[in-house]
């Protein structure tokens, strides 16, 4: 059976969706913004003031409602997938964009005209947003993990792993064992392994074997193709591993036999992920171990763990500076951003290692909702290396200025760009109206810091964001707002539970 939603019913039913959201996320814009309490059915509640994570549990008992909060997400899910932060501003622009295209279509403006003008004028903000942009300096991209942690710990950590990877794909967060917040680097190249047994690891967290001698293969399914480099490691008595993307279970046991009833350190490791990734990591390993004719390289260190391993090599040899100026070329000509992340944690695994933060906290809750603005530093920076503005809330309103009215697109948006500048505002409980006629009569020299409750010179101001998470932010809005205000039809499919069947 199929319910079909129309007219004024479907736009009632998008209004309540939009503003449930929006508003809900929206209390967290700015650096004083409030905090959100999570209620999980399948673990403990937490508080947090992630846009995203707010947004993803909001949900409705109306199946109708439902489904527009799903295409909202949407926006929150790509701003977020692309630059890792600014969700929140994206659904602040959006509920404006929607609601004022709403005004116009009431009026008689076509809804396809309408999209039509909006991203005609989308393309005039964005280039008004670069123009608004400048490089970051060390100190610049300091300040940037100040503003998005909101926290001088979170930034101080975040700029000293930075110093020492470059790279965010390369830094990866964990729970603290206690309420101290700290970090380790990881000089050697990790990857994921599977099918290790857990007896392995009853009394100790990780195997460790030194000067370990490899054999690397893509598939190891007979005993003969491994019998003679396992009788020559384990006469020399030296550590063996074997590295492969299949290995036959008959070789499992008899590795594990000699193992655990002859005492040898003779070990197995098995790569658990898709095809082509097994295919790189294995290329990756074959220059890291600088693998001979008989497919058999060195490790200064392996250390082994139950889901993943540890490659330490002691100097990039020729073969390692080959495979990362191989990366490097890929990520020119790549852009799919699934394969550009796969690429990026290679080469940095590569070229620095990784570092891993243990975020600390009093109470678990206390230590996710660190967690979480951890990640939206890591991802800030990271972003702010493409070019940075002075505050989001400002430049909005500054393009909003330099925006010329010549169409209805025009008109919303310049309402918009208003309104992240407005939240930020309203939120930290002061009157925008006085800050901003002190801004504009300043002619934009000013800025004001919330934290200070004073205005400070633009050119010596520390309130900066990336210019690309302003720029994911109002496109990610504008094409949810443009999809919704075109639409006047939703079909719910009712299916009973005697008729399990989709029609495709």
């Amino acid at each position: 059976m199929k319910k079909i939603i129309k007219g004024e019913e479907l736009q009632n039913k998008i209004d309540e969706a939009i503003n449930m959201i929006c508003d809900a996320v929206s209390t967290t814009l700015g650096p004083v913004g409030n905090n959100v309490i999570i209620n999980s059915s399948i673990a403990s509640s937490y508080i947090t003031n992630d846009g995203v994570t707010i947004a993803m549990n909001i949900e409705s008992e109306d199946p109708i409602i439902n489904s527009i909060l799903e295409i909202v997400k949407e926006a929150t899910l790509k701003t977020n997938e692309i630059v890792g932060d600014g969700t929140t501003t994206t659904l602040v622009l959006l509920k404006e964009l929607y609601f004022e295209g709403k005004k116009l279509i009431k009026e008689g403006i076509s809804r396809i005209e309408l999209k039509k003008e909006m991203f005609n004028s989308l393309e005039k903000i964005i280039e008004l947003i670069k123009k608004e942009s400048f490089k970051p300096t060390k100190e610049d991209l300091e300040n940037v993990a100040l503003v998005s942690g909101n926290d001088q710990v979170i930034a101080n950590i975040v700029k000293e792993v930075f110093q020492k990877v470059k790279n965010a794909r390369a830094i990866k967060l964990e729970e603290s064992p206690n309420e101290q917040t700290y970090y380790e680097l990881k000089k050697g190249y990790e990857f994921p392994i599977s099918n290790l047994p857990e007896f392995l690891f009853v009394d100790k967290k990780k195997i460790t074997l030194s000067n370990c001698q490899i054999l690397l293969l893509d598939k190891i399914n007979d005993f003969e193709e491994i019998n003679k480099v396992l009788n020559d490691t384990l006469n020399s008595n030296q550590n063996l591993c074997l590295i492969a993307s299949e290995i036959a279970e008959n070789i499992k046991q008899n590795i594990l036999s000699l193992n655990i009833e002859n005492n040898l350190p003779v070990y197995y490791l098995e790569i658990p992920v898709y095809e082509s990734s097994k295919y790189q990591i294995l290329k990756d390993i074959e220059a890291l171990i600088n693998i001979n004719e008989n497919s058999i390289g060195n490790a200064l260190l392996l250390e082994i763990e139950s889901e993943t391993a540890t490659i330490f090599c002691k100097e990039k040899n020729s073969k390692i500076k080959n495979q990362i100026n191989k990366i490097k070329k890929e990520l020119k000509k790549c852009y799919n951003s699934y394969q550009q992340e796969e690429l990026e944690n290679r080469l940095a695994k590569l070229e620095t290692g990784i570092a891993i933060i243990y975020v600390g906290g009093i109470t678990k809750v206390e230590k996710r909702e660190r967690k979480m603005r951890f990640e939206d530093c890591i991802h800030a920076v990271e972003t702010a290396k493409k070019g940075i503005v002075i505050g989001e809330g400002l430049t909005f309103w500054k393009v909003k200025e330099n925006l010329e009215e010549k169409t209805k697109g025009d008109y919303i948006f310049k309402k918009a760009l208003e309104k992240p500048f407005i939240k930020i505002m309203t939120n930290a409980n002061v009157n925008y109206e006085e800050i901003i006629f002190k801004i504009k009569d300043s002619i934009f020299t000013k800025i004001y810091d919330i934290k200070n409750n004073d205005f400070e010179e633009i050119s010596k101001t520390k309130i900066i964001d990336p210019a690309y998470v302003l720029i994911e932010a109002i496109k990610n809005a504008t094409s949810i707002a443009s999809m919704l205000l075109t639409t006047n039809y939703l079909i719910i499919n009712e299916f009973s539970e005697n008729k399990k069947n989709i029609e495709i």
